[in-house]
């Protein structure tokens, strides 16, 4: 999407890229959120309170690319087919506007996100680093195979408060091998941080956000749009596939 056509963006207060990185919001809660991009602009005004990430550029749309890795037998994938309150992510993920690529571990526990990462190197396979820091954490890496690509462009807001920040991701690209397919009319909402933060901002929204809440996941919708995955795997995980697919099919 073009960042042009987003004018609300210049009435929003800024923070700088510099100063948002050093907030730490490694253990939050979060929902999500995914809605036809013809409801971007009214949902950014209902978000006109908060900080609008900046870099030094000028720039407040950013680039990023993610790699994920998984067991032979889709274990993370199987996780969160199933709805398991305890579940896993391994993804390396490159911020080309500054430059950095981080390893991350992404848990979900009881509800309660946590992630952990390191500095590493933008490659489809692990540096020393990598293993070390996957096994101190429990993780079998050498089992791990690197299985999907994305790429997206990010707009980053920041409550006033510190207490939390929304995400709104769009063009999200997922690929495997020969096999790719743009998500070009949806905009993928994250509402991360405190339990009153998501509440006030869902409160703010012009349109009841419940019917397009979703459990989505860009590495499971990733998988099912380039892997032959069964429908055995999750019916409620298909469900919402289905419902992402309608919603960017929305002419």
């Amino acid at each position: 999407m073009d960042i042009n056509n987003i004018h609300i963006l210049d009435e929003f207060e800024k923070i700088s890229l510099e100063a948002a990185i050093k907030i730490n919001l490694n253990e939050r809660f979060d929902e999500k959120f995914v809605i036809h991009i013809s409801n971007l602009n009214p949902t950014l005004i209902c978000f006109k309170d908060l900080f609008l990430v900046q870099s030094n550029h000028n720039k407040v749309m950013y680039n990023y690319e993610t790699k994920y890795w998984d067991t032979p037998d889709l274990m993370f994938f199987k996780q969160h087919s199933s709805q398991r309150a305890s579940r896993v992510k391994v993804r390396k993920r490159i911020y080309f506007d500054t430059n950095t690529c981080f390893l991350e571990i992404k848990r979900k526990l009881k509800g309660k996100t946590q992630k952990k990462r390191i500095l590493s190197e933008y490659k489809p396979e692990f540096i020393k680093s990598d293993w070390d820091f996957l096994e101190s954490n429990g993780i079998e890496s050498h089992s791990l195979k690197c299985l999907l690509n994305t790429n997206y462009k990010r707009i980053i807001l920041w409550d006033k408060g510190m207490n939390g920040r929304i995400t709104l991701d769009l063009d999200l690209n997922c690929s495997h091998d020969k096999k790719e397919f743009i998500y070009e009319n949806i905009c993928i909402i994250e509402i991360k941080g405190s339990k009153s933060f998501i509440n006030k901002m869902i409160r703010t929204f012009p349109y009841p956000l419940s019917r397009f809440r979703s459990s989505f996941s860009k590495y499971c919708i990733g998988m099912l749009s380039t892997y032959p995955i069964q429908k055995n795997e999750g019916k409620e995980l298909f469900q919402i596939f289905n419902n992402v697919k309608k919603i960017n099919n929305k002419p």
